[in-house]
């Protein structure tokens, strides 16, 4: 959650002859670890992934949009290049579906979203769509049990 939903209507507006009581700025000291922790998700800040010439950027949910919290992730030498890049949502699902590069798609940009998004084995990241392929499988988790998964695996 964004700190302007927290406090909102604190930074609207003040109305026509109203004291100026209104927040304007507020400023958060936090340490320099927290800033590259996976804890704290900044827009548009690109960082390091784990794994060596693997950028990300996290960004949080907009339930105004709507939006999810979700995951870029591309090569370094790629980040501001949208079509070179891959992006999930923290359902799984395709973020960015009209720029997302299918190419990149390989089990280290994979584990890179898992971990970014803390996500577990039961979620099946999106990799292609309905206009991709004639045919789709839907997936989805029944029931875990024993650490295994029952999965539900549908043809349309």
């Amino acid at each position: 959650m964004r700190i302007k939903d927290i406090l909102k209507g604190y930074f609207d507006e003040p109305d026509e002859g109203a004291d100026d009581d209104q927040i304007k700025h507020i400023f958060v000291k936090v340490p320099e670890s927290l800033l590259q922790s996976d804890c704290l998700a900044l827009e548009s800040y690109w960082k390091p992934s784990s794994y060596k010439d693997y950028m990300m950027r996290i960004d949080p949910e907009d339930p105004n949009i709507p939006q999810q919290r979700h995951v870029h992730i591309a090569r370094k030498k790629h980040t501001s290049s949208k079509s070179k890049q891959v992006s999930w949502n923290a359902d799984g699902s395709r973020h960015d579906r009209g720029s997302f590069d299918e190419k990149s798609v390989t089990n280290t940009v994979r584990d890179i979203a898992r971990k970014a998004l803390k996500l577990d084995a039961t979620i099946t990241l999106e990799s292609f769509s309905a206009d991709d392929h004639p045919c789709v499988f839907e997936e989805s988790v029944v029931s875990i049990v024993d650490e295994s998964a029952l999965v539900k695996v549908s043809i349309v």
